[in-house]
């Protein structure tokens, strides 16, 4: 097996929530790479990691798909 060396990367997540009645309350955030500047706003989590699986070309695995790897699950 060949070893590649990984580049660090990092980024910056900021996630809140609006303001307003309780019913009409929704989460937000906004993500940023660092080393590139390149960033983007989003209200589903999807679009977060869309946008590290882009800037990284790296597929994003979900707790979910980690989860049913470990258990041996397709």
């Amino acid at each position: 097996m060949v070893c590649q060396q990984q580049h660090p990367m990092s980024f910056v997540a900021r996630i809140w929530l609006e303001p307003g009645d309780e019913e009409e309350r929704v989460w937000r955030g906004h993500i940023q790479h660092v080393q590139s500047g390149r960033e983007e706003y989003f209200q589903e989590p999807a679009t977060l990691a869309s946008f590290v699986e882009k800037v990284s070309s790296i597929p994003f695995v979900s707790r979910r798909e980690l989860t049913e790897t470990d258990q041996g699950m397709p």
